[in-house]
């Protein structure tokens, strides 16, 4: 037998566009399509929200559950028309659908079945959604080491395992690094040193990006406050923090915020939190509380990976935002295509206009270097002038000049 689980694409935009109401005539749409589909001995049912489950005990073997998934993607993606009063809506969603097979050869319960093809479905949305698949035995590994890197991230935040490097940010006109951006590494214990790559996905998945944004706030926020006591004469320098949504949008983001600054004594001016687009824009209202209160503690915001979200320019100016980060797949771009020259120009266009810095980051080489210098842009990130390094290294990097030739 099979089991299919099915999620629905695309389909809370119905809810908050067109309302509850219409959101649930377009469910009985979908639960009436997936009744006329399945065989007498088969079951479908709403497990919730948008999630239906199919239990095929007519689909014998995989072949026959991949084929009769993949007619109800084909089935569910064509549009649906609702009715509110005289108001006629035509709507399109669409589905991604997990498929768990039993075959009689393991023990499986039926708590089993659905966590298999929950994961399956879970891989559908990561590739593309509209789609079907299979649980088999490569995503059981996968989803066996994802479960063994969530308890080991776990005990690593807690244990001190979590490291933040540096990459500097300069200022190309002069040269002068003006700041870094923290990133986090893990020092595994078995598995060496990890880049984000390797655990940033399943932080975010689990929660744990609250700790552990918490944790590289703190390493980040100490480790600068030491700096000015060692240099003054590099006082000056501004200390980047990356902000996920589900930190953002969390109720210990402000006090954390505060209690960090308050803990080190680092004086705010210089630190800078960024924050994708996404986050700010998922609720606007709230975010702009958040982001108040966050500018009255004394630190600064910059809109992080912009040109790649859905940001609202009367929201970006009502904000207290102060600087934007173009992201790297636009730099990447520069002198090779033209869409992504056009749009680096209108973002440094935009923050003049709105009175933003602008920071461009992912710079590799010497002529997106000179490309962006040509547009005016000022501050930039990247390898070019340096890898994200341990806290030991930067003393020895700010002896050598940041900027490389353009060519």
């Amino acid at each position: 037998m099979a089991v299919l689980f099915i999620d629905l694409d695309r389909f809370k935009p119905i809810n908050d566009s067109l309302g509850h109401a219409t959101g649930d005539e377009v469910l009985r749409a979908i639960a009436g399509r997936l009744t006329t589909l399945l065989p007498a001995d088969d079951t479908v049912a709403r497990l919730a929200g948008d999630e239906f489950v199919v239990i095929g005990e007519s689909l014998t073997t995989p072949d026959a559950a991949v084929r009769f998934a993949e007619r109800l993607v084909t089935t569910l993606s064509h549009p649906i028309r609702t009715q509110m009063g005289t108001v006629v809506h035509e709507v399109s969603v669409g589905a991604s659908v997990g498929v768990a097979f039993a075959d009689g050869g393991a023990a499986l319960t039926a708590e089993d079945l659905l966590r298999d093809a929950d994961v399956a479905m879970y891989r559908a949305k990561q590739r593309g959604r509209g789609r079907v698949e299979v649980f088999d035995e490569a995503l059981r590994i996968a989803v066996e080491s994802r479960l063994e890197t969530q308890n080991d991230l776990r005990h690593a935040i807690d244990d001190g395992q979590i490291r933040a490097f540096y990459q500097p940010i300069v200022d190309c006109t002069s040269g002068a690094v003006v700041g870094f951006e923290a990133l986090a590494r893990w020092e595994h214990p078995v598995r060496g040193l990890l880049a984000p790559s390797a655990f940033i996905d399943v932080a975010e998945e689990t929660g744990l990006i609250v700790p552990l944004g918490a944790r590289m706030l703190a390493l980040a926020c100490a480790q600068t406050a030491q700096w000015r006591d060692e240099r003054r004469d590099r006082a000056h320098l501004r200390m980047a923090v990356n902000v996920s949504g589900t930190q953002f949008t969390h109720p210990s983001f402000v006090p954390t915020v505060a209690a960090v600054l308050a803990e080190t004594r680092l004086d705010p001016d210089v630190l800078w939190l960024e924050i994708t687009e996404t986050s700010i824009m998922a609720d606007a209202k709230a975010a702009a509380e958040t982001l108040g209160a966050i500018r009255a503690l004394g630190a600064h915001l910059a809109i992080d990976d912009f040109g790649t979200g859905y940001s609202s320019l009367t929201y970006l100016r009502r904000f207290p935002v102060e600087s934007l980060k173009i992201d790297r797949s636009f730099v990447a771009g520069i002198g090779r295509n033209r869409e992504d020259e056009a749009i680096v120009d209108m973002i440094l266009s935009l923050a003049r206009a709105l009175g933003l810095h602008v920071v461009a980051e992912g710079v590799e080489t010497p002529e997106q270097l000179a490309h962006l210098q040509r547009l005016g842009c000022t501050l930039v990130q990247g390898f070019h002038f340096g890898r994200p390094m341990p806290p030991d290294q930067v003393w020895n990097f700010l002896g050598e000049p940041a900027v490389r030739a353009a060519g």
